[in-house]
């Protein structure tokens, strides 16, 4: 499941978390469940990256998971399609200093 947050005043769910509701401006906002399974709605190749990524080209990518839109890096860069349903991972992303940083990889399915 990847954790997204829902106004409670209005109903929007929106990914990453913002402190003020972006369509009501409203304050009360409650982290819920979505969906881990989605559509790649976009996606691109990068060659030229910061210390700490391992993979070359590191395939970075734009998912839908119950009408929330995700970025996440791609688990791997061969036979991507627009359109094409992933399943969001919490996984390591790089290690920069020695710290290992986490955020939401896209696995095809």
């Amino acid at each position: 499941m990847i954790r997204a947050f829902k106004c409670e005043s209005c109903g929007i769910l929106m990914y990453p978390k913002h402190s003020v509701c972006p369509s009501c401006n409203d304050r009360n906002i409650k982290r819920v469940e979505i969906s881990d399974e989605g559509t790649l709605l976009t996606y691109t190749l990068l060659y030229a990256l910061p210390e700490g990524f391992e993979e070359k080209p590191l395939p970075i990518g734009i998912a839908e998971f119950d009408g929330v839109r995700v970025t996440g890096q791609i688990t791997r860069s061969d036979n991507l399609n627009i359109g094409m349903r992933v399943k969001a991972v919490y996984s390591k992303i790089r290690e920069v200093n020695g710290k290992e940083l986490f955020g939401y990889k896209f696995k095809p399915l």
